[in-house]
């Protein structure tokens, strides 16, 4: 998807690609290329606006609302775009990378509307600078997200510590020798209604896929099979579609790819790994944190230096559920079990009362499962 200053309804050279379409962004899988320089920004109050010139891609639920992980990388890349020496220049945007977005989705994004970004600089630090972005559609409806983008100069790296998680040892049993892009395509809804809808050979051959990147689901039943549902994983692995800029000359790009797909169907599978699959009445975002970790040049990177595409492995798991809300807890992995990010998804889920009674057995039900 495309970014423009609002002042220039028109595509020109200083509009910021978000992909090369211009209409329905699921015709063009190159969600995420050909970053270039924007020159000429609306400045109100120290506010700098930019409109999408694409629509936002719709998961097939329903209610035609927008991916909500699109919002949320396409805030953070507009932010980056305000970065010192980002207008008319590069330097703040190479020396600044996204490490830290925390979004809250206020009011459902529409996919037959651009979203206009606003973006305010919070503060410019020597190792961090600081945006606050709003997101509206409408301006008679409002503001539908808002988000506290967080860019941190690259320094020696002191100390670098995580815990030791070898993926394929440790989810062996479902993994397997396989290599990560060789399982099935994940679908655009996670959930037992459209997998039998996959069954219809013409649906699966006109299925909706995500633009901008490739999602493969592993089959984890062998692992949780004998295991509770809130001790239950699922794996996801993604890779960017299209060509990149390098790393060097465009690392928040690269950033945006993973924040882009933190978001795609957690809420859905967690339904799933808690046994009640489409007995949801209502399941929606209420807010999105993520956290990218470590050198971001070695680790962010989401192409090879041979040029071809690197796998990434999204490992999540449902953490507290009450009060209609559930955690969607996750780690994100590079192929050799380096943690490149963690987030945290507080969501709205509102089960079938009856079927959840049914599920775990008397009514009211506390504690760990």
């Amino acid at each position: 998807m495309r970014l423009e200053p609002v002042s220039n309804p028109q595509p020109s050279p200083s509009v910021i690609p978000f992909s090369d379409s211009t209409t329905n962004p699921s015709s063009n899988p190159n969600l995420l290329s050909n970053p270039t320089a924007n020159h000429s920004l609306d400045k109100s109050d120290g506010i700098r606006k930019f409109r999408a010139t694409a629509l936002p891609f719709s998961p097939p639920v329903g209610s035609g609302g927008a991916y909500g992980g699109h919002v949320f990388a396409q805030s953070a890349w507009a932010a980056a775009q305000t970065l010192p020496g980002g207008i008319g220049g590069v330097e703040g945007r190479r020396e600044f990378v996204v490490h830290n977005v925390s979004g809250y989705f206020i009011r459902p994004g529409l996919s037959s509307l651009p979203f206009i970004y606003s973006v305010r600089t919070i503060r410019n630090g020597k190792g961090f600078c600081t945006r606050a972005v709003d997101v509206e559609q409408d301006a008679n409806i409002g503001v539908c997200f808002t988000c506290i983008v967080s860019f941190k100069r690259s320094e020696e790296v002191e100390l670098d510590l995580q815990v030791y998680v070898d993926l394929r040892r440790e989810y062996g049993v479902a993994v397997g020798g396989r290599e990560w892009g060789s399982w099935e395509d994940s679908p655009a809804v996670d959930a037992p209604w459209y997998w039998q809808q996959l069954m219809d050979e013409d649906f699966y051959r006109n299925k909706p896929r995500f633009p901008g990147i490739v999602t493969k689901k592993v089959n984890m039943d062998p692992y949780n099979a004998t295991r509770k549902p809130l001790d239950r994983v699922q794996l996801q692995c993604y890779s960017v579609i299209g060509d990149m800029p390098s790393f060097d000359e465009e690392p928040n790009l690269h950033a945006c790819a993973h924040l882009y797909a933190s978001d795609m169907n957690g809420l859905f599978s967690i339904s799933c790994l808690l046994d009640l699959g489409d007995d949801w009445k209502q399941i929606a975002s209420i807010s999105h944190h993520v956290i990218l970790h470590g050198p971001p040049t070695k680790e962010l990177n989401t192409m090879k230096l041979d040029g071809k595409t690197k796998w990434f492995i999204q490992e999540f798991w449902p953490g507290r559920v009450s009060s209609g809300r559930a955690d969607h807890c996750q780690r994100l992995w590079s192929e050799d079990n380096v943690q490149i990010g963690s987030s945290l998804q507080d969501g709205l889920i509102r089960f079938d009362r009856t079927r959840w009674r049914e599920v775990y057995k008397g009514g009211k039900t506390q504690g760990k499962l």
